[in-house]
C-alpha cells in the first residue's frame, strides 16, 4: 500500500530551502562584491599612485634641468665677476658682488662658491656651507663633467647642489639649493592615502626628501625605508638627471582598514537578511500552520459531509434499484420513470460524494494504493460493463480493440478501474451523437501498455487544453450543452495513473474527436 506525499510537508520543506537558498545567494554575492570592491580600492590606488609618481618625477626632473640652465645662464652673464672672484680671492668687493648678483638671481639658494679647473674652491669655506662632501662632487664634476644631484646634510639646512663651467672652461660654478623647493612638489602631488618620497636607491634607499622638505623634517633613527615601508611602496620611478627614485607609499592601514570596513559593512548586511529570513521562516511557518489547520479543519468538515452523505446516498440508491428491479408490470409507466430518475440521481450524488472523498485524501496525502499483480483485459471489461448503462442515456456504445493478448501490471485494480470509467464517461458525455467509442489496447514499447479511449465528438477547445487535467474544469458540448459533472475526474485519474508510476495525456482536433490515453509499466514474466 502506497500513499501520496503530504504536500503540506513538502511546502514547509520548499519554503525552508528557498530562504536558504536565497541566504546562501546572498552570501554569495556579498562575498562576490567585497572581493570586486577590493580589487576595484587596490586597482584604483595604483593608479592613483601611478598618476602621481609619474607627474612628481617629471616634475623633479624639469625643477632639477631648470636650475642647471638658469645656473649655466647666470654663468654665461657674469663670467666677468666670476673671473674677478677667481683671480682675486681675498678681494671682499669682488665677492660681496658676486653674492648679491646671486642673490638676486637665486633667492632660495643655499650656499655658492667658485672652484678651479681640477674643483678646488678659490677661498676658504669659513661658515661651513660647502661641506666636504660638496667639495669632494665639485672635484667629480670637474673631472667628468657631468653630475647628478642628491641631498647633502648640513647643520644648517639639507640641499643639493647644481654645478656649471664658466667662461672658456676656466673652472667651476657651484651654487646649492634648498632641498625644500623638492618637498613642495611632492606636497602638491601627494593625494590622501598616499606618501610620496624621494629615495637614494644606491644607498639602500635612504630617504631624501617627503612632502613639504628634507628627510630631517621626521624624527626617526634610521632614515632608509624598512622592510614593512618597503611592502607598502605602490609605484617606483627613477626621477632622470638625479639619483633618485619617485615613490609612492600606501598609508598604513590604507588597504586592511578599507578591507575591515567592507568585513563589517558585509557582516552587518548578511546578519540583517539572515535575521530576515529567520523572521520570514517563522513567519511562513506561521502562515503555513494556520493555513494547515484551516485546511485541516475543512477537509475535516468535507469528510463529515460527504461520510455522512455517502451512506444515507448508498442506502436510497440501493433501495430505488431494489424497487426498480421487483416492480410488477401492472405499475404504472409514469412511476417506474420517476423510480428510475431517482436511480440515478441517486447514482450521481454517490459519484459526486466518491469524488469529494478522493479529492479530500489527494490533497492530504491519503490516497491508498493497493497494488497487486493483475491483467489489464479484465478490469477493462468490468469498467466497460459498469459504464454500458451510463453511455445508453448518451447514444454512444463502447468497441474493445485488444489485439495483444494477456498483459499483466502491477496496480490496484480498483483505482485502474475508476480511471477507466472516468475516462469512458468523458468520452460518453462529450461524444458524437450515435457514437462508437473505441477502446484500444496496444504497446508503444516493450515494457509499456497503453490504453486509449477515442471519441468522435467536437474534441477539446483551445482555451482549456493546459487545464484538462486541473480540479473543477469542465466543457460544453454540441449535444448537451455544460456537462454535468464534478470536473473532478481527470484530475484524479492523473494522480492514480502517476501514484502507479504512469503517465497520462491526450490528443484532440476540433470536430473530429479526442483521444485519452494512459501508460503503465508491464510487468516482465
Amino acid at each position: 500500500m502506497t500513499k501520496a506525499p503530504n504536500k503540506d510537508l513538502l511546502i514547509k520543506k520548499n519554503y525552508f530551502w528557498f530562504v536558504v537558498v536565497i541566504i546562501c545567494l546572498l552570501a554569495v554575492f556579498l562575498s562576490w562584491a567585497q572581493h570586486k570592491r577590493i580589487v576595484d580600492h587596490e586597482e584604483y590606488h595604483d593608479f592613483i599612485g601611478t598618476e602621481s609618481v609619474s607627474s612628481v618625477a617629471e616634475e623633479v626632473s624639469r625643477f632639477v634641468s631648470e636650475r642647471n640652465r638658469f645656473v649655466q645662464v647666470f654663468a654665461n652673464q657674469h663670467v666677468e665677476e666670476i673671473r674677478a672672484v677667481a683671480t682675486n680671492s681675498n678681494n671682499e668687493t669682488h665677492y660681496e658682488n658676486l653674492s648679491r648678483l646671486i642673490r638676486e638671481y637665486f633667492p632660495n639658494h643655499f650656499a655658492f662658491t667658485v672652484a678651479n679647473k681640477e674643483g678646488i674652491p678659490f677661498f676658504e669655506n669659513f661658515d661651513g656651507l660647502v661641506a666636504e662632501s660638496c667639495q669632494a662632487d665639485i672635484k667629480s664634476f670637474a673631472e667628468k663633467q657631468y653630475y647628478h644631484p642628491y641631498i647633502h646634510p648640513n647643520a644648517e639646512g639639507y640641499h643639493f647642489d647644481v654645478m656649471t663651467n664658466y667662461g672658456d672652461n676656466e673652472g667651476v660654478l657651484f651654487i646649492s639649493f634648498h632641498a625644500n623647493n623638492l618637498g613642495a612638489i611632492l606636497k602638491a602631488a601627494q593625494t590622501p592615502g598616499h606618501q610620496l618620497m624621494l629615495t637614494y636607491p644606491a644607498l639602500n634607499d635612504l630617504i631624501e626628501v617627503i612632502p613639504g622638505g628634507a628627510r630631517n623634517l621626521v624624527l626617526r633613527n634610521d632614515y632608509r625605508l624598512t622592510d614593512r615601508e618597503r611592502q607598502r611602496v605602490l609605484v617606483n620611478m627613477p626621477v632622470t638627471g638625479t639619483r633618485w627614485d619617485a615613490i609612492d607609499l600606501a598609508v598604513p592601514g590604507l588597504f586592511q582598514d578599507y578591507k575591515n570596513k567592507l568585513y563589517r559593512q558585509s557582516a552587518i548586511t548578511f546578519l540583517i537578511f539572515l535575521l530576515a529570513g529567520i523572521f520570514m521562516i517563522r513567519r511562513l511557518r506561521k502562515e503555513e500552520l494556520h493555513r494547515v489547520t484551516v485546511e485541516k479543519q475543512k477537509q475535516e468538515l468535507m469528510g463529515v459531509i460527504s461520510h455522512e452523505l455517502r451512506t444515507p446516498a448508498a442506502a436510497v440508491h440501493n433501495s430505488l434499484s431494489l424497487i426498480a428491479r421487483q416492480l410488477p408490470d401492472g405499475v404504472n409507466n409514469e412511476l417506474k420513470h420517476l423510480v428510475e430518475i431517482a436511480s440515478r440521481n441517486t447514482h450521481r450524488l454517490l459519484s459526486l460524494v466518491n469524488d469529494f472523498l478522493d479529492l479530500q485524501k489527494l490533497e492530504v496525502g491519503k490516497l491508498e494504493i493497493n497494488k497487486t499483480i493483475c491483467e489489464l483485459r479484465p478490469i477493462l471489461e468490468q469498467a466497460v460493463k459498469t459504464n454500458r448503462v451510463y453511455a445508453e442515456q448518451f447514444g454512444v456504445t463502447f468497441s474493445v480493440n485488444d489485439t495483444i493478448g494477456v498483459v499483466k501490471i502491477n496496480c490496484d485494480a480498483i483505482r485502474i478501474e475508476q480511471v477507466l470509467a472516468n475516462l469512458l464517461s468523458n468520452a460518453a458525455k462529450y461524444g458524437a451523437e450515435n457514437d462508437v467509442i473505441e477502446i484500444r489496447v496496444d504497446k508503444p514499447s516493450p515494457d509499456r501498455v497503453r490504453a486509449s479511449i477515442i471519441d468522435h465528438g467536437g474534441g477539446i477547445p483551445e482555451h482549456i487544453k493546459d487545464r484538462v487535467f486541473d480540479k473543477f474544469v469542465m466543457a460544453r458540448t454540441e449535444k448537451s450543452g455544460k456537462v454535468r459533472s464534478s470536473g473532478l475526474g481527470l484530475s484524479i485519474s492523473k494522480a492514480i495513473v502517476e501514484e502507479h508510476g504512469g503517465t497520462i495525456d491526450f490528443e484532440t482536433r476540433l470536430k473530429e474527436g479526442t483521444t485519452f490515453y494512459f501508460e503503465l509499466p508491464v510487468v516482465s514474466e
